[in-house]
């Protein structure tokens, strides 16, 4: 499955579950971004450096000039798609639109 798809699962996904903060799921099904990943795709396009999880990071960060992320084993606070989803202002409608946002963006590059 492609990046781009990955992503607009995924979306699809919190669509059908609804959206989760602090965790990647909860006992109802409901999803963060990363977990909506996991739910689609499984643990290795969440985590995999090459994953739709990172790609997902990645777009954040180029979005707000922050740079490529690598996975430097310093944890999850920088990665920029935990930190904007657990936002205490950020809305289930926020992360619907960023990740098809993000996922046309990766469509148009082929990924």
């Amino acid at each position: 499955m492609s990046v781009s798809q990955t992503i607009r699962e995924a979306a699809e996904y919190i669509e059908q579950h609804g959206m989760a903060k602090g965790c990647l799921k909860t006992s109802d099904g409901r999803a963060c971004m990363i977990g909506a990943i996991q739910a689609v795709a499984g643990e290795t396009a969440a985590y995999g450096s090459l994953g739709p999880g990172v790609a997902l990071d990645n777009w954040f960060r180029r979005a707000h000039g922050l740079g490529e992320y690598t996975d430097s084993g310093k944890g999850w606070f920088l990665r920029p798609t935990a930190h904007m989803n657990d936002q205490p202002e950020t809305t289930q409608e926020d992360v619907l639109l960023w990740m098809k946002k993000a996922a046309a963006d990766y469509e148009e590059e082929g990924l």
